[in-house]
């Protein structure tokens, strides 16, 4: 580090101690903050503290799937440092990386890296950061006076992987404004999805009912929830494209969802099952792209179910309480897709 990069991290250091001690604030965003004031490519150094990164976005399912794969990454024996209050642009990315300096310096073995970012500010992460893997989750519309339109996320979103070209893309195929997203990047990419019909389809598609390539209108197989599915364009036979790494086997049960974690696209692929204590359909989507993270990352399938076992969702998502002999659950919901999914109570 130069001498401004070391001002920076002392600033930022004497700014968290003031926020803890004095104040009594947590202090995630505000010592990022001043530290990028004195240097603002700061993150191009710190991003050498770890050996192996991944960045996570999408419109719904960041903070829990980010948390998902730190704590299958830790399980791993793994040092790893994470944004997990939900910090997701710059500041609370060097925040995070600042904070923990100290222990990834000292640490032997591995040492991870994973970070919640939202969908704008992945131009100005990925090319300093430039992560082994980039999760991306779904699009839909969400916050219109900030994001527009969703034509305009998918540009700020396929323009950072133009940036950190050896940055390997994992994606929702089954949402076609992703599968877009790969098609146009020249990032290695892994595409994930429910391969087959569920049973708890919807009937309308929400944000995505035109071809990428050629701008006719998607024909589907089924509709999962938002436009999420199995969908083909009738006109140029642009489609759904081939699964790499699949989730089968999907039944809902009265304590949840049960799945399969299929590792590769042949029937003779590995593969571990899941049972989950969540019943939304979402969640299937969000343990299957942390797992699928987490597996590249080097994480062994054994500590899957015990990681989702213990994991405790971060505040506001899927409390539970038993009230008067019924169940109760509250959780976050931040835009349309995220109140209409199926399964769900928010």
């Amino acid at each position: 580090m130069n001498l401004r990069s070391s001002l920076a991290c002392t600033s930022s250091d004497i700014a968290r101690w003031g926020l803890r001690s004095v104040l009594k604030r947590q202090g995630g965003v505000l010592p990022g903050r001043i530290a990028m004031k004195i240097d603002p490519e700061l993150l191009s150094d710190l991003a050498a503290l770890v050996d192996r990164s991944v960045v996570i976005t999408g419109t719904n399912g960041k903070t829990t799937t980010s948390n998902l794969i730190a704590d299958a990454v830790a399980a791993s024996g793994a040092t790893v440092v994470c944004n997990r209050a939900g910090n997701n642009m710059e500041p609370g990315v060097v925040g995070a990386l600042l904070e923990a300096r100290s222990g990834l310096k000292r640490a032997g073995g591995k040492r991870v890296g994973v970070f919640e970012c939202d969908e704008l500010y992945t131009v100005r992460v990925l090319p300093k950061l430039k992560p082994t893997y980039f999760v991306l989750l779904n699009l839909f519309r969400d916050q219109l006076d900030r994001y527009g339109e969703i034509d305009h996320t998918q540009d700020v979103i396929a323009h950072a992987l133009e940036l950190s070209p050896a940055t390997t893309l994992i994606y929702n195929a089954d949402d076609p404004l992703c599968a877009a997203i790969a098609a146009r990047v020249p990032n290695a990419s892994i595409a994930f999805g429910i391969d087959g019909a569920t049973n708890t389809e919807s009937d309308r598609i929400s944000d995505s009912r035109f071809c990428s390539q050629c701008n006719a209108p998607l024909e589907y197989d089924y509709v999962q929830y938002g436009q999420l599915g199995a969908y083909h364009c009738p006109s140029c036979g642009w489609a759904r494209p081939a699964l790499v790494r699949r989730v089968t086997g999907v039944e809902l049960g009265c304590d949840g969802y049960g799945f399969d974690l299929v590792f590769g696209s042949d029937s003779s692929a590995p593969a571990a099952h899941i049972a989950t204590r969540y019943n939304g359909l979402y969640m299937v989507y969000n343990v299957a792209a942390a797992f699928f993270a987490a597996h590249e990352l080097g994480v062994d399938t054994a500590h899957l179910q015990p990681t989702l076992d213990a994991y405790v969702p971060a505040g506001g998502r899927m409390g539970r309480w038993d009230i008067a002999g019924r169940t109760v659950e509250a959780n976050l919901a931040k835009n349309p897709v995220g109140l209409r999914s199926p399964d769900s109570v928010h």
